[in-house]
């Protein structure tokens, strides 16, 4: 399933999704909006078939959102997380990602903007596997609002090996980090909880993760 989360671009979000039918999107999904800010806007914009638009009483944060999610579709076959600053241009993205990603792997697409090994690290379009996400426990870990859940599943990933990167696939990460994004408040708000995300980040490598690798061996062998 897929799951497309916003906060305060209404705008850009429209022209995510547009690319997203454009690109003949056909598998099913849900617009995640955090807050009621523009909400009007938020659900005025034609989602894919099989779609639908959830507004969240107030913003808790991309991590957040994603664990409710979670919660709220506990056996999906994959878990597809786009952000409103993702576009894609591939035809048929969807079902390769989550051929890709299978129940057990992590696939994602090629934003060629990532120039520093960009086949070395998961982004945009990220599908993770159904089976796999439930064996960890969680999709962002338990005490992240925006920053590091990333980090997380690329330590997962590369000591498992379960990571499809789909060069085929093309996409175009607009941020500020790579100068393609002007600065505003979505962006902002986000990284108010940087420093604590990726302490957390780090608490968990130290601490969890010996244990969450030593238990997920079993489902490698």
């Amino acid at each position: 399933m897929w799951f497309l989360i916003s906060m305060g671009r209404s705008d850009q979000c429209s022209r995510v999704v547009y690319q997203m039918i454009a690109c003949g999107i056909s598998t099913h999904g849900r617009l995640i909006v955090n807050g009621t800010e523009d909400e009007a806007a938020y659900r005025a914009i034609i989602l894919p078939d099989q779609w639908e638009i959830e507004v969240l009483p107030k913003n808790i944060g991309v991590c957040g959102a994603m664990a409710k999610m979670f919660r709220d579709y506990p056996t999906e076959d994959c878990y597809s997380l786009v952000c409103d600053d993702e576009f894609v241009e591939t035809t048929g993205f969807d079902k390769r990602l989550i051929e890709a990603a299978g129940r057990w792997g992590i696939s994602h697409g090629n934003d060629r903007q990532m120039t520093d090994q960009p086949n070395e690290w998961i982004h945009t379009y990220a599908t993770y596997g159904g089976d796999l996400v439930r064996a960890v426990g969680w999709w962002p870990l338990p005490g992240l609002w925006h920053c590091g859940f990333d980090n997380t599943w690329q330590v997962i990933a590369r000591e498992f090996g379960v990571r499809r990167y789909c060069k085929d696939v093309l996409t175009t990460h607009v941020n500020t980090w790579n100068g393609t994004a002007a600065e505003d408040e979505t962006y902002r708000i986000g990284r108010i909880p940087a420093e604590t995300d990726m302490a957390r980040f780090h608490q968990w490598k130290e601490t969890e993760w010996p244990l969450l690798r030593n238990r997920l061996k079993s489902e490698f062998r």
